[in-house]
């Protein structure tokens, strides 16, 4: 008489046994999340005709979803993601008329996507990212109406995306990025009033981008769109993230953006030209911004200071032109970004206050004078780059002492004196090109 088992989140090994649904028929909630289970799951699961919650996640389970499944239509709640299921999802699954959500994310399916799925009415959420499925995705879905949200990210999937998807109007979230889907963006998209969250990122997908209305969320990046200008009617929208990275921009950037509520900003890998614009310093909410791989030729604005909040500043090959200056301000600051570009005069002593800086990339510049001693002040630096520029003087103590530190790379410069003692295991390929280093792991010292 069974009717809730819940042994979720503890250390349970080896198979679910392939008895243990033979006679627990009136069972309701199956949970077993969160442990180390493995081997298939039993086909008698079928048996469970009053199930209505089946939680699998987080385990090894292997083999393939049961065809049996489809017995289960008082389902509601079905989670069997992060496993390594393998084979194609069961044509069954359509029997599911009151499932609301749906999992099979982060398993190894394969297959196409049945076309039964148009058939769960009740379906509220669907689940299938990080597998290895190919095909379509079929027509049929445009039927889920009461759908929230769709994930079905990091597959093979191909062709266009269905225009039905626009019939799907309480749809929030669609996650389609890193598949090979072509074509251009269904114009049904305009439909979705409800749409917070759009990511078709890294697909072959051409423009134009249909308007929505209500968006925050917006990643099209690595599409080859042809985009040539940031579309106008972005402006109106309350948007948080926006990605357009590798989409065929051109030109200057449009300044409307300064007044926009933008905390992430990603324009890199396209051919944005001109000087980088004083108002950059007003989106004082970005967290994060890239500029990398485009043609803009200013000097290094002190604007850039004013954003306090920035934890990602990436402006890496372009040519940016002048000094660095002073990031005392930027306390947030994690990853700056500055290499490849004519960047001359020192590195600011200011750097070694930033006590979250991470990653310091400065390589191929044209920086000059020594590495200032207070860089080994940042105790949370685990990559330094700081190669083909034309430093001297010898390499502060402290720094290859920094406890978190991962990648030093100071090669082709003009550095002397013996290499600090360290730790860390680095390559002699991170000194080399520096004809007055020596010491471990270049030659030893000669006196």
């Amino acid at each position: 008489m069974l009717q809730i088992l819940v042994l979720g989140r503890n250390h349970l090994t080896g198979p679910i046994p392939q008895n243990l649904f033979n006679r627990l028929t009136s069972l309701s909630e199956v949970s077993l999340e969160w442990n180390m289970l493995s081997g298939p799951i039993p086909a008698s699961i079928g048996k469970l005709v009053e199930l209505r919650y089946l939680n699998l996640n987080n385990n090894k389970l292997s083999g393939r979803v049961p065809e049996s499944i489809g017995r289960l239509q008082n389902l509601q709640t079905l989670d069997m993601s992060e496993n390594q299921l393998s084979g194609p999802i069961p044509n069954s699954i359509g029997n599911l008329s009151n499932l609301t959500k749906f999992n099979l994310g982060y398993n190894r399916l394969s297959g196409s996507i049945p076309p039964s799925i148009g058939n769960m009415k009740s379906l509220k959420s669907l689940g299938l990212s990080d597998n290895a499925l190919s095909g379509p995705i079929p027509n049929s879905i445009g039927k889920l109406q009461r759908v929230k949200s769709v994930y079905m990210k990091n597959n093979n999937l191909r062709g266009n995306i269905p225009t039905s998807i626009g019939d799907m109007t309480l749809l929030e979230e669609i996650h389609l990025s890193n598949n090979s889907f072509t074509g251009k963006i269904p114009a049904t998209l305009s439909r979705l009033d409800n749409l917070l969250d759009l990511d078709l990122s890294k697909n072959g997908l051409s423009g134009p981008i249909p308007p929505i209305r209500k968006l925050n969320y917006l990643d099209l990046s690595s599409n080859p769109l042809s985009l040539r200008a940031i579309p106008p009617w972005l402006q109106q929208l309350p948007l948080v993230t926006l990605n357009l990275s590798q989409t065929g921009l051109v030109g200057q950037l449009p300044e409307w953006l300064s007044s926009s509520t933008l905390s992430s900003l990603d324009l890199s890998a396209n051919s944005l030209t001109g000087e980088l614009p004083a108002w950059i310093g007003n989106i004082t909410r970005l967290s994060f911004f890239s500029l990398s791989r485009n043609q803009f030729n200013s000097s290094f604005l002190p604007q850039i200071r004013n954003l306090s909040k920035l934890f990602h500043l990436d402006l890496s090959h372009n040519n940016f032109s002048g000094g660095i200056g002073e990031f005392g301000t930027m306390a947030s600051l994690s990853h700056l970004i500055l290499s490849h570009n004519p960047l001359r005069g020192k590195i600011p002593e200011s750097l070694g206050k930033l006590g979250y800086l991470y990653a310091l990339e400065l390589q191929g510049n044209g920086l000059s004078g020594e590495i200032p001693k207070e860089l080994a002040e940042a105790n949370n630096l685990r990559i330094v780059k700081l190669s083909e520029n034309g430093l001297s003087g010898e390499i502060p103590e402290g720094i290859l002492n920094i406890e978190l530190l991962k990648e030093f790379d100071v090669s082709r410069n003009r550095l002397s004196g013996k290499i600090p003692h360290h730790k860390i295991k680095l390559p002699a390929s991170s000194f080399a090109g520096n004809p007055g280093l020596c010491g471990d792991p270049l030659a030893p010292c000669k006196n």
